[in-house]
């Protein structure tokens, strides 16, 4: 599911026409969700810090002008098939302890790999990736 947003998050970009300028953040959680409130106003909504986590990597997106931000775990699933690159780590204070969330930014599809020789290709594109550097630079 991650990928198809991911890749749905990048027509809408591609799409955009007006000249406008569009940033997106997904991040990917658990939040608890339903409906919400009394008999006479019942509303669809989700509580979870997921929310402020969308917020966050959007707006670091959106300040490094990118159009496509993503959190670590949407990265994981998008960098096998996606070009991306780290923007930047941000720190949250938590009562259990901090949590860190990386922020990367998504550019492009990588090339497909065929299926006969899907190794070697895998290991050549690894190899071949201009932000490999970039992004070990930012390992904690």
């Amino acid at each position: 599911h991650r990928f198809a947003a991911y890749h749905c998050a990048k027509d809408i970009c591609a799409d955009k026409g007006l000249g406008a300028r569009l940033s997106i953040g997904l991040a990917s959680g658990d939040v608890k969700c339903g409906n919400m409130g009394c008999d006479g106003m019942k509303r669809f909504s989700y509580i979870g810090s997921l929310s402020s986590w969308v917020h966050v990597v959007e707006r670091i997106g959106r300040s490094m002008e990118c159009e496509v931000a993503v959190d670590d775990v949407v990265n994981e699933e998008v960098c096998n098939k996606a070009y991306t690159r780290m923007l930047q780590h941000v720190v949250f204070a938590k009562r259990r302890g901090d949590q860190v969330l990386v922020v990367h930014e998504a550019l492009g599809m990588r090339e497909s790999v065929k299926d006969e020789e899907w190794m070697y290709q895998l290991e050549e594109r690894q190899a071949k990736d201009p932000y490999k550097a970039y992004n070990r630079s930012y390992e904690l």
